[in-house]
């Protein structure tokens, strides 16, 4: 099925199910789809995503001697300056080589930026451990994501990012793709196996770059295509064959720093077992009274009483950032009072993290810790790992992008979005429970 087969698909199956309720979001798809057509794509493509190769149809470099040109003298690194960055250093050739320089521009939140990590740790790994700069918003996010990895040489905020991509080969922005910003292939001589994958990358950003150009508002029909088309998740949506592949099980380094402990002791949990639960969301909602993929407070409530009521020696442990509620007859309630490192420390201690589907699900994921998942308005198969259980409900699901707001209110109309009533406190339960009853 082709691209704009799978968007008329997709807004008729919505009409089909939910009838005019959701005649908003379908015509936001048509003027999504109209917008795509009346509109130079290629021209847009190129402007949006900056892309520079040079010399891009280049195969593979089997004498990379004719494509040697002088080293750029090198600059020293301090950033010691605040005022004053100078730029990275590139040496192409002759003595003293460096590696090639890529800098990964980063978006999104926390759970974003785990992903993102895994991907650079690959790039790193297949491609003869090139030095990787990261640009990122957050630095809470990435101070904790990238302490002590080897995959990553330093990180700036995007502020510099101006002012520093001329000092590096390649640029590559991350997010749900990997889109090239920049690419010196000709500089990439030496480097013929990063060189075809930039090639590589290309082309296959060039097929989909109806969605790459649209960002965000086509990411809920890519993901459909990823996941019914070629299986895929979130994950493995970025990579591609042959030349970046990468397996479903493949994580990213992540450091716990021993010194926060002492956050299981401080709060009586040293000889308890404890499960670790979150009602959040995260800044991107831009509402501080919930989201529409949050569960229900009422919901939690009786959730928690529930299992207190079967599994009274199991302590429940509230953790997550300032965007959230704080949920009744909570043994230890951790909300907006935990470092990263803190947090995950105690995930990696728990018997099972339970939350709907964001950053924590990743972190307890990575740390090989299995968590009951609620999904709701995003897609279950694209973000959902195997590991887990992943609890879904009802026939209304998966409508995340199809209006620009969908985050803070249901494109179906609900004032409340359906998909999350459906999940019943006593299905949650069921499954919590089936899980501990087996350790």
């Amino acid at each position: 099925m082709g691209y704009f087969e799978e968007l008329d698909w997709k807004a008729a199956h919505h009409r089909f199910k939910y009838g005019g309720k959701t005649k908003r979001a379908a015509l936001s798809m048509i003027c999504w789809l109209f917008k795509s057509l009346f509109k130079n794509m290629e021209d847009l493509y190129v402007d949006k995503l900056r892309v520079d190769l040079i010399d891009a149809d280049l195969d593979y470099f089997e004498d990379d001697s004719a494509l040697r040109v002088d080293p750029i003298p090198a600059i020293p690194l301090s950033y010691k300056e605040k005022k004053d960055y100078p730029l990275p250093a590139i040496s192409i050739s002759g003595g003293g080589e460096q590696k090639p320089k890529i800098a990964v521009w980063a978006t999104g939140g926390f759970g974003d930026l785990l992903i993102v990590s895994a991907c650079i740790k690959e790039i790193y790994e297949q491609f003869g451990k090139p030095i990787i700069d990261v640009f990122y918003h957050i630095p809470a996010n990435s101070d904790f994501v990238f302490k002590n990895v080897l995959y990553v040489n330093k990180v700036y905020d995007r502020k510099l990012y101006q002012k520093m991509q001329g000092g590096y080969q390649i640029v590559l922005e991350m997010l749900q793709h990997i889109v090239p910003a920049k690419a010196n292939i000709k500089s990439l001589a030496k480097e013929p196996k990063l060189a075809n994958f930039m090639l590589a990358l290309k082309k296959h950003n060039k097929k989909y770059f109806k969605f790459i150009a649209s960002r965000p508002q086509f990411d809920g029909a890519f993901a459909d295509i990823m996941v019914n088309n070629f299986g895929k998740n979130r994950f493995l949506a970025m990579s591609f064959d042959p030349y970046f592949k990468f397996s479903k099980d493949a994580k990213p380094f992540i450091y716990l720093d021993n010194k926060d402990l002492n956050i299981i002791k401080d709060n009586g949990l040293e000889s308890k077992k404890f499960i670790t639960v979150q009602h959040g969301w995260d800044n991107t909602s831009k509402s501080k009274n919930s989201a529409t993929k949050a569960w229900f407070l009422d919901y939690w409530i009786e959730f928690v009483k529930k299992f207190k009521e079967k599994f009274p020696d199991i302590a429940i442990v509230q953790i997550g950032g300032a965007n959230g509620e704080d949920i009744d007859g909570i043994d230890a309630r951790l909300r907006a009072k935990t470092t990263y490192n803190q947090a995950a420390i105690l995930i990696k201690n728990s018997l099972l993290h339970i939350d709907t589907e964001g950053g924590m699900v990743h972190l307890a994921h990575i740390l090989g810790i299995k968590s009951v998942v609620l999904f709701g308005p995003t897609n279950k198969d694209y973000f959902a790992y195997e590991n887990n259980i992943n609890i879904s409900a009802g026939t209304c699901s998966n409508c995340w992008w199809l209006t620009n707001d969908w985050l803070i209110k249901c494109p179906n109309g609900y004032r409340q979005a359906e998909c999350m009533r459906a999940i019943k406190p006593d299905m949650v339960l069921k499954a919590v429970s089936e899980y501990i009853s087996g350790l």
